[in-house]
């Protein structure tokens, strides 16, 4: 399993371009509000692309975003991660 950084990303750009649309949406205007819609699902189309021509046939991603609990050797961490049908499944939703 290896580390990627930027699979956060993938459900955060079209998070904060709605949120920018919400309270920002009326001074863009209506057409720039769409554009920045269409960009921001688009870049996050290109990255779930990019992550599944890396990712390996048997292999998966992971980006650990904080560890919850640690006790001993158990511990719960708060991740993404991608493996082979989650790849597929970003590429389709």
């Amino acid at each position: 399993m290896e580390q990627m950084s930027f699979l956060r990303l993938i459900p955060l750009i079209p998070l904060l371009g709605t949120a920018l649309n919400i309270f920002f949406g009326t001074r863009l205007g209506r057409r720039n509000a769409g554009c920045l819609a269409c960009v921001a699902v688009g870049l996050s189309f290109l990255l779930s692309l990019w992550v599944f021509v890396l990712l390996p046939a048997t292999g998966s991603f992971r980006d650990t975003l904080f560890t919850w609990i640690e006790s001993g050797s158990f511990k719960a961490q708060i991740s993404f991660q991608v493996d082979a049908l989650s790849a597929v499944m970003l590429l389709v939703i």
